[in-house]
């Protein structure tokens, strides 16, 4: 038997456009037939939460209920921005010191004898000039301590190892 997941909320999806359109279409719509279509998009999408905000717009003078559909992103980006802006400003502080990733590029391509690798499958990018140890964690900013990693395995480097979620646990919230 198949396992089906219902969520209130779905992904962003590539149709953000095509509702944000129709949410200013359906401002000026008498008929409520943009905020219609919205609600059948969002219904087909799986995202519950946003097609009840649109139906609810179908009625005459409730569009301020868009300014719902909106609400909660926002919340959360201020929020995430108060809680972590120390840590933020820990890391460009340490970074900021530091060499461009053009110059460590350099500074390895003279050590190494050789030309920075590319990108699987994209010959134009490099890849990422990563530091073994992160600077936000004390490491140096030099070649001794970078290495070329395509951009797949550097996330999933960061992801296994934890640094994220480590490097967020020492964010000091505000107080007030």
């Amino acid at each position: 038997m198949e396992e089906v997941v219902v969520s209130s909320k779905k992904e962003s999806s590539s149709n953000s456009w095509w509702h944000s359109a129709l949410d200013v279409i359906g401002i000026i719509d008498p008929f409520g037939i943009a905020d219609g279509i919205n609600a059948i998009s969002y219904l087909i999408e799986g995202d519950y939460k946003n097609a009840a905000l649109s139906a609810i717009s179908i009625i005459p003078f409730a569009d301020g209920v868009k300014a719902l559909k909106y609400a909660d992103e926002a919340a959360q980006v201020i929020e995430n921005v108060v809680k972590y802006e120390d840590e933020v400003q820990e890391i460009v502080q340490k970074t900021a010191r530091g060499k461009s990733s053009k110059q460590l590029r350099k500074e390895w391509q003279e050590a190494e004898g050789k030309s920075w690798p590319k990108e699987p499958g994209d010959a134009t990018k490099n890849q990422h000039a990563h530091h073994k140890e992160p600077l936000a964690d004390g490491g140096k900013d030099g070649y001794s301590n970078i290495q070329p990693l395509p951009a797949k395995d550097r996330r999933q480097l960061h992801k296994d190892r934890g640094d994220h979620k480590r490097w967020g646990a020492r964010a000091k919230p505000k107080k007030g």
